[in-house]
């Protein structure tokens, strides 16, 4: 069994998982890969746990808004905010010069950024032969299937699988129109959703926002 730890403070999520899974903290690991090799290339981000089974890839990012609702749901919207269109409208004279963008961008479109420069990431430890990816390059190079997990915890009425499941589809869709050219299998899970047999699971955690 593994134990590992996402985020910090009042943020935090602990999250274990069985012996079927070779698994580590891919981007928060400081004697790791990404924190000494890919966070040095300015912009580029990673998904926070890969893990394999000998079978499947498996790649999960975690988003933490339980507690955080009002401040995090403008990452739950995916049609741009009336503010940014409005200000898009009145600087359309410096459209050649400047780009207006939203601040907090589409959730699914943040996690298939992500998911994108994992694939980076892991073109960069396949060419340096690093030792700390291998056993997840091996698997990647053969072919294995790659399972993308985003895992939401939300204040607990909305991780109520009757309110989940309006929601889980669209960003699922969102993710899988992004990455059509990579073949990967996309699930949005909670706590509540995820399969028993998923091999993995949150657990108590003493700093955990519940």
């Amino acid at each position: 069994m593994t134990i590992l730890e996402e985020d910090s403070g009042t943020k935090q999520l602990c999250f274990e998982f069985s012996n079927q899974w070779r698994v580590c903290n891919y981007d928060d690991d400081f004697e790791g890969f990404y924190r000494q090799n890919i966070q040095k290339c300015q912009g580029v981000g990673a998904v926070d746990f890969i893990a394999t089974d000998g079978e499947n890839l498996l790649w999960i990012e975690v988003k933490n808004f339980r507690g955080f609702a009002e401040e995090t749901q403008p990452y739950l919207l995916s049609e741009e905010p009336e503010g940014v269109i409005n200000c898009r409208d009145s600087c359309k004279s410096l459209k050649k010069e400047i780009k207006i963008i939203r601040r907090k961008p589409y959730l699914a479109d943040w996690v298939a950024q992500k998911i994108r420069d994992t694939f980076f990431g892991f073109a960069v430890g396949l060419h340096q032969d690093d030792t700390y990816l291998k056993p997840y390059i091996d698997d990647f190079k053969r072919g294995m299937p790659i399972n993308i997990v985003l895992f939401l915890h939300q204040d607990e009425e909305l991780d109520e699988p009757e309110k989940f499941k309006d929601m889980a589809p669209k960003l699922k869709t969102r993710i899988e129109q992004q990455l059509r050219c990579l073949n990967v299998n996309v699930r949005v899970e909670n706590s509540l959703t995820l399969p028993e047999n998923a091999g993995w699971k949150l657990c108590p955690s003493i700093n955990a926002n519940s």
